[in-house]
């Protein structure tokens, strides 16, 4: 009675192992049922298993010691052994991984160990039945996982932080880029490690790009590192476990088909179980192959050194840009100073050729009419009268009233165009007097008083005229009151006290 089972371990994936090289070799899908894919075990012999689809002619033959560590049932020719398809999704370094499996050997690498590094016991506080795949955290996805989400444009040092946590030090980081061949090209960067990179890494050459993203895969020390898309190119770390599953040295899977087939049908002719037509049919596909491997690694390499030319071409054009861009920056901030002091000489001069006036007014006794004319020092070109300001009137003390006026006093202003008597006075008010006294031809020596009008126009049979500057007027100051009889016998007063003085 065949036996059959699906108890077996998932690993952090969500997938076996097997199930991946099940996956990988196509199986017929009525293979299937109810989500599994069924194997019959042919043979157990020289530390391998061969397990066989119901349809599949050519059987898959598994390392035992690996095996035994993936599944938990019996194990016994004839036997039905079921894997669970459900359990997850693959992603494309995990294939490539699997693609190359049988090929490790040739690499130098063993099966034991990788089963190993696969098969570690579980992390504390994890499912007890589960097994973690170091492999996963060492994974590089150079489109997906380094420059296309960032929010605000982290610089990148936080690029490659944000692979483990916000608060890794700084030495784990630079040994991480360094390893990865990319601290020489970040010094080069205006900020270093602080310079911002842009959207999408707009910043960066391709290369910067592929070695930063390597430097985010190494800064959680993988045990295994994996490869995708472009960043293939740059695997050259031979420190790392599992270095070949990037590198393109091992053969590809299509060639170790071709040639396990050729050799199993080179085992069926030495038996006289096969023709030998076939056997040598087979052989020449296998020679084809080869032959087309070679060429096309040849080509891979020719691609490879393409592509190295070609970034280096694009850092030299990036650092010409840069120079060529700087001098320009440069020799632009140097006309713009240069037009700065030019200006600046401009506004001096101008402001020299310019006379402003302390006050806004109607121009009145120009000097000079004729332009190119000269002037000489200290003369009055022209005479300026202000507007929309109070007026004032300048009246002349004699030196007999100068001791009864004082600032202050009230006084009555008579302008000589309009008769007082018949449109009246104007209310003013004296607000100062000079300090020393002038020489009139007329009057003697005088003392300047200035009074200030309470308003500035007459009224002239109900319309207001406005006084202009230069009126004639007589300004009357209030000094004192006496009575009327003292008015009249004032002067006999001072007659009798001056008749009867004798010398």
């Amino acid at each position: 009675m065949p036996h059959s089972t699906d108890q077996s371990p998932a690993i952090d994936t969500g997938l076996h192992c097997l199930v991946l090289l099940a996956r990988f070799h196509g199986l017929p899908a009525i293979a299937r049922h109810k989500d599994r894919h069924w194997f019959v075990v042919r043979q157990i012999a020289d530390g391998k298993i061969l397990i066989q689809d119901p349809l599949e002619r050519r059987p898959l033959a598994l390392p035992k010691d690996f095996f035994e560590q993936a599944w938990s049932g019996d194990l016994s020719v004839g036997g039905l052994i079921a894997f669970n398809m459900l359990a997850g999704r693959v992603s494309g370094p995990i294939l490539r991984l699997v693609q190359l499996w049988q090929d490790f050997q040739q690499a130098g690498i063993s099966l034991k160990r990788l089963g190993d590094i696969l098969n570690t016991a579980p992390e504390p506080g994890n499912n007890p039945g589960r097994t973690s795949l170091p492999a996963l955290k060492g994974a590089v996805r150079f489109e997906q996982v380094s420059f296309r989400y960032a929010p605000g444009r982290p610089p990148v040092l936080d690029r490659i932080r944000l692979a483990v946590e916000p608060g890794l030090p700084m030495e784990q980081i630079v040994q991480a880029a360094r390893l990865a061949g990319a601290h020489d090209s970040i010094l080069e960067l205006p900020e270093g490690y602080d310079s911002r990179v842009g959207e999408q890494g707009s910043n960066l050459s391709g290369g910067q790009k592929r070695r930063i993203a390597i430097a985010r895969a190494l800064v959680t020390h993988p045990r295994i590192l994996l490869f995708s898309g472009t960043a293939v190119a740059w695997a050259s770390l031979g420190h790392l476990d599992i270095l070949a599953v990037a590198t393109g040295k091992l053969i590809p899977a299509g060639y170790s088909k071709v040639t396990q087939r050729a050799q199993g049908l080179q085992r069926l002719n030495a038996t006289k179980m096969v023709a030998e037509q076939q056997y040598l049919e087979s052989e020449q596909q296998r020679l084809e192959t080869g032959h087309d491997l070679r060429a096309l690694e040849k080509k891979a390499e020719e691609l490879q050194k393409g592509i190295q030319q070609v970034e280096a071409r694009i850092d030299h054009e990036q650092k010409d840009f840069r120079r060529q861009t700087l001098e320009q920056r440069q020799e632009a901030e140097r006309r713009l100073n240069a037009a700065r002091q030019e200006r600046q000489k401009a506004d001096t001069r101008h402001r020299a050729m310019t006379l402003t006036a302390p006050v806004a007014g109607r121009v009145q006794q120009l000097a000079v009419h004729s332009i190119g004319a000269v002037v000489t020092p200290a003369q009055a070109l022209l005479v300026i009268v202000p507007e929309q300001r109070q007026l004032e009137v300048e009246a002349l003390l004699l030196n007999k009233d100068i001791g009864f006026v004082q600032e202050g006093q009230p006084a009555e202003v008579k302008v000589e165009a309009f008769n007082f008597t018949r449109y009246g006075v104007i209310p003013a008010q004296v607000t100062g007097i000079s300090g020393d006294a002038v020489q009139d031809e007329k009057l003697g020596w005088v003392y300047k008083a200035r009074i200030a009008l309470e308003r500035t126009h007459i009224d002239i049979e109900g319309k207001k005229v406005e006084l202009s500057p230069g009126m004639t007027v007589t300004a009357e100051i209030k000094t004192g009151e006496r009575r009327i009889i003292e008015y009249f016998l004032s002067p006999l007063l001072k007659g009798l006290d001056e008749s009867v003085r004798e010398r």
